[in-house]
């Protein structure tokens, strides 16, 4: 993952009302932040905060919590809170491993785990948001009805944290593969900046019948009808939003194939005996790519010949 720097973050986070960027010792006084003695959610790992924003708003009655330990990402939320004064929302600037330092037994109700970090090394297991090290964590501060709800788009991750529900002794009360078509589960789904980004997934939830067609022609309809949708629900509120702009675009100038394209494109043809109509001399370093991979995958693999 790669993250832009932004000058001035650090200090925007240590100045701000809403943001807790040293919580050590907090552990047992969340009522007397709020106060008041209204259901605690926290969200770890919230990225620029849509969820907990819109999940803050939508319900007055329930405290949000929301922890990121970037600066950077933090500070689009801080932001927005910063306009809306949420009285019920605040932000942790933490690394999740700490957690336990800054919730007690009983403080929190409901923890939102969404597109966390995979960690796709196995000696990085015990690092992921759902391993049974962090299930322990959150079995020290969730009251005894509480929950985790956790949503991804990694399948690998997804089928790790199933089976460490398990392992922590925990019970699995839903599971789905497909929550957007999942009518019972979807209801009610708030989406995180990382589901929105996806077109169908954007259609499902705005409730857009996507048309069978040829995909290019499909998306383009999707996103015709879902535009139009956006216009009629938000087009006054935010009309700034729906302000059309010229598109500028940037041609890249074509680069020629490698030397090493063109002797691993020559070792194949010669090993496979292809004969191409092609001069090699003059195909460009995507085409290049895209005949080796072709004839690799119509043909097979050979390996490069020393020169």
């Amino acid at each position: 993952m790669r993250l832009r720097n932004v000058p001035g973050a650090r200090e925007v986070m240590i100045e701000n009302k809403y943001v807790f960027t040293e919580p050590e010792g907090m552990k047992g006084t969340w009522k007397d932040v709020f106060g008041n003695s209204n259901p605690v959610h926290i969200e770890i790992g919230m990225g620029k905060g849509v969820f907990i924003t819109t999940l803050a708003s939508q319900n007055p009655d329930i405290n949000y919590v929301g922890i990121e330990k970037y600066s950077s990402v933090l500070l689009r939320a801080v932001e927005k809170q910063d306009e809306l004064q949420l009285p019920n929302l605040r932000f942790i600037r933490m690394d999740a491993e700490n957690i336990n330092e800054v919730f007690g037994k009983d403080e929190v109700d409901r923890i939102y785990l969404n597109f966390s970090d995979p960690w796709p090394k196995d000696r990085h297991a015990k690092r992921r948001l759902t391993s049974r090290q962090f299930f322990a964590r959150y079995d020290q501060m969730l009251k005894k009805e509480g929950r985790v709800e956790f949503k991804t788009d990694n399948k690998a991750l997804f089928d790790f944290s199933v089976e460490e529900v398990k392992e922590a002794g925990w019970i699995l009360e839903e599971c789905t593969y497909d929550l957007h078509n999942d009518t019972r589960l979807n209801e009610g789904n708030v989406m995180p900046e990382q589901e929105k980004k996806n077109l169908g997934n954007a259609c499902t939830y705005y409730k857009i019948e996507q048309p069978l067609a040829h995909r290019a022609e499909a998306d383009a309809l999707s996103a015709h009808f879902l535009y139009q949708k956006l216009v009629a629900l938000y087009g006054e509120e935010q009309p700034e939003l729906f302000v059309t702009t010229p598109l500028n675009c940037r041609m890249k100038r074509q680069q020629p194939a490698t030397k090493r394209q063109k002797e691993y494109l020559q070792d194949l043809l010669k090993c496979h005996r292809i004969d191409i109509t092609v001069q090699l001399d003059d195909i460009s370093r995507s085409d290049a790519s895209r005949l080796i991979d072709k004839i690799i995958l119509q043909y097979g693999w050979v390996k490069p010949q020393n020169k």
